[in-house]
């Protein structure tokens, strides 16, 4: 069973921005299966 990973989302922007695109990336790591979205 692979281990965990969390990943977190920086909800101030940084360098994507005023806005982050949550949604993109939680698609972008929804493919990858052995992540937990």
């Amino acid at each position: 069973m692979p281990e965990r990973v969390r990943i977190a989302v920086d909800a101030m922007g940084g360098d994507l921005g005023p806005r982050v695109n949550v949604e993109g990336a939680v698609a972008a790591v929804s493919r990858d299966s052995a992540l937990e979205v």
